[in-house]
């Protein structure tokens, strides 16, 4: 089996001297082993929000009543990223042509070649400028390209180059690297697979991991919710105190989990929130109080809309409770939204 690796702009570096034949089950292989491992997470969670409603814990028409806000927040970034996918496959196309009528040119006229030109990288906040961008370097490419076989063409005709010996250049020149450019275009073609796989996968995962995490866990009942809720770019604070039940000294800590929307729009993120003081030993009947403190910074939470986590409360070395937070920042007297 050939050992290989791939870029985007669909160069290979391979152990195999051969037609390349032999990596490409090795390729197919790869990816059906991908995108099995792909599909099976997302039926994991498809089977888990089925479940929650058979439960009565979700409402039947949940994935219907979701998709639109999701669309609406996450579509743009994942359209970008299907854009950028399918760009880089076809600049890396351009290439690959490009450099079959370079190399051939440059075996019947040495030196008509020139310095080879790079690919536009792209801009996720200017699409439409790559696009264009793109556009303009394949016609370079091109241009190029009809150059350099017009010499060709004017090489032959002025009896510098027989017909025969263009030929059999050619023949001699496909049969030796042929095989190499279609390594290549293999490679390409797989690599644009898996990158629509992964993001197939990615959009799956996040719409699904955002309705569950909507739903509190039967198993993870806690004896009150702990709300942070303040306007828009204001803090919200929570005061709330702890007892050691146990018959020994405690060391008590408090970690926060990811939030993310209820509804289940956009990424899940760790809030930055403060809890003072961060530590409190308490020996057995003591108790204490903790304050808790979290920034609604614009640009980070949309007002009223509710967004959910947990506080971890660990002591003894271990989780001893977890308490559900709930955050949602309002809007401003000044009228934000």
């Amino acid at each position: 089996m050939a050992v290989h690796a791939a870029n985007w702009d669909g160069q290979s570096r391979t152990a195999d001297s051969g037609d390349g034949s032999a990596e490409w089950p090795a390729l197919y292989s790869q990816y059906l082993t991908r995108t099995a491992n792909q599909s099976a997470r997302t039926l994991e969670l498809f089977q888990e929000v089925m479940d929650r409603v058979s439960r009565n814990e979700l409402p039947p028409t949940i994935l219907q009543d979701t998709l639109t806000s999701f669309v609406q927040a996450r579509g743009t970034t994942y359209t970008n990223q299907l854009t950028e996918i399918s760009m880089r496959f076809f600049a890396a196309m351009v290439q690959i042509s490009t450099t079959y009528s370079d190399e051939l040119a440059d075996l019947v006229i040495p030196g008509i070649t020139v310095s080879p030109l790079q690919p536009p990288q792209f801009d996720t906040a200017d699409p439409s400028k790559w696009f264009q961008q793109l556009n303009d370097y394949a016609s370079q490419l091109t241009a190029r390209a009809v150059t350099a076989y017009q010499s060709l063409l004017e090489r032959v005709a002025g009896g510098a180059v027989s017909p025969t010996q263009f030929q059999e250049i050619s023949s001699n020149y496909v049969e030796r690297r042929l095989p190499e450019h279609l390594r290549r275009l293999g490679i390409l073609y797989f690599g644009v697979l898996n990158g629509l796989n992964e993001l197939r996968a990615n959009l799956e995962e996040e719409f699904l991991t955002g309705i569950l995490a909507s739903v509190r866990q039967p198993d993870q009942e806690a004896p009150f919710v702990l709300n942070l809720i303040a306007p828009l770019g204001e803090t919200a604070t929570a005061l709330m105190s702890l007892a050691n039940t146990e018959d020994e000294i405690a060391l008590i800590r408090c970690t926060v989990d990811d939030i993310r929307r209820a509804d289940g729009v956009g990424p899940a993120f760790i809030p930055k929130i403060t809890v003072a003081p961060d530590e409190i030993r308490l020996r057995p009947g003591d108790e204490a109080s903790i304050n808790i403190s979290l920034r609604l910074d614009e640009g980070v939470y949309i007002p009223n809309a509710m967004y959910v986590g947990s506080l971890q409360i660990i002591g003894h070395g271990e989780t001893s409770l977890e308490v559900p937070l709930r955050i949602k920042a309002t809007p401003t007297q000044n009228g934000t939204s």
